[in-house]
């Protein structure tokens, strides 16, 4: 990487920097398999656009609220943590069933993942970051074309939320949900430009 594509990519980070889970970098394994790998290479880094947006349930700050006393200006969530940004990543090739993704996010919310492939068409994938957020999903490949890849599965995801303004209260004004449901994962390749598109309803 040229180093003027370094200071962007840094300038980037710090202006779009992101508190929630990222897409899963390692599910390259599922869509893709090899096909990014070249001459044997079993590290590559490369650039990346994913954006995740997370809608919660208005009920949840209030029942977190009704548990823990506290003063605030508005009992609205932080917006930014329910959104993730990420524009580079790594995918290592541990072997043709795992792949292990490090998503930088310039250290603050910096996360791992890997994607193992249990069995034919069957995957788990697992996924933390450094602010405690964490992601556990099996799913199953069911289609698989060209140009479009499916799989279903089930996710448990550990969140952490925060409130938008507080008062100078001692108690915190962030805390975690834990939550499980279902996902679909659907791969789209069109004129070799791969996009992923992720659904979870969750509970």
């Amino acid at each position: 990487m040229k180093l003027y594509h370094l200071f962007l990519f840094i300038i980037i980070s710090l202006t779009v920097n992101s508190c929630s889970l990222y897409p899963p970098i390692s599910e390259s394994l599922i869509f893709n398999e090899d096909s990014n790998f070249n001459n044997n290479s079993k590290l590559i880094s490369f650039p990346r656009m994913a954006l995740s947006k997370s809608i919660v349930n208005s009920n949840i700050p209030k029942k977190y609220l009704e548990k823990n006393t506290m003063e605030l200006y508005t009992n609205s969530l932080n917006k930014l943590w329910q959104f993730s940004f990420s524009s580079y990543g790594f995918l290592y090739r541990a072997n043709s069933d795992l792949y292990i993704g490090l998503n930088p996010n310039l250290i603050f919310n910096a996360g791992i993942d890997l994607t193992y492939e249990i069995i034919d068409d069957y995957f788990i994938t697992a996924e933390a970051t450094l602010l405690k957020n964490y992601k556990l999903i099996l799913q199953k490949r069911v289609f698989e074309y060209a140009v479009f890849s499916n799989t279903i599965g089930i996710v448990y995801r550990r969140d952490r939320f925060g409130f938008e303004e507080t008062s100078f209260s001692k108690n915190s004004t962030n805390f975690y949900t834990n939550s499980i449901g279902i996902r679909s994962l659907n791969g789209f390749n069109f004129f070799n430009n791969e996009m992923i598109l992720e659904i979870s309803v969750l509970i």
